[in-house]
């Protein structure tokens, strides 16, 4: 059987699509939404929500924002700016609270397996802290040239040639 779409998340879906097609920017209220569903958005209903703004991200390729105690409103162009940092800081944190946990493990009690795939995330975790750092973004940022795709290889260069150096200058001390 087919998956269908709950009558409460196509009339959500409706009300957003609605605001993509009259470029409707104001926040769209929570109370809006629990008149149109009968329901509770922030409640029991969120998932509703949730699922609906989901979707109509996907197929309409458009974006929007929760405003904090008011509702959901589609975002403006200079809004949809702030993703990119917004998530960088949010990776960070998470990718931080991670090694932290990690550094409490029992690594003594661990098999050889256990211990080799602990260091193996830890080394990648580690890479993304230093990569995610806001002096390691500004790196990035003076060697893009134009707009696009980066090429990742390239990317590795910069910090593996600033670590090299780092290292020489620690020799020469």
């Amino acid at each position: 059987m087919p998956f269908e779409k709950s009558f409460q998340r196509r009339l959500i879906e409706d009300r957003l699509v609605a605001a993509i097609d009259n470029a409707q920017y104001e926040v769209i209220p929570y109370a809006e939404l629990n008149k149109m569903i009968a329901g509770d958005v922030q409640g029991d209903d969120y998932p509703t929500l949730s699922n609906a703004k989901k979707g109509v991200e996907r197929d309409k390729a458009r974006l929007f924002m929760t405003v904090r105690g008011e509702g959901i409103k589609l975002m403006t162009a200079e809004e949809q700016s702030s993703i990119p940092d917004d998530t960088i800081v949010r990776v960070r944190r998470t990718t931080r609270r991670g090694l932290a946990r990690m550094s409490r493990v029992e690594y003594d009690k661990l098999t050889q397996e256990q211990r080799r795939y602990h260091t193996t995330i830890a080394s990648a975790m580690g890479a993304i802290d230093l990569i995610s750092k806001k002096k390691s973004v500004a790196i990035i940022d003076k060697h893009i040239k134009s707009p696009g795709p980066v090429d990742l290889t390239a990317t590795l260069a910069l910090f593996q040639k600033r670590d090299e150096e780092r290292k020489k200058s620690m020799e020469s001390e």
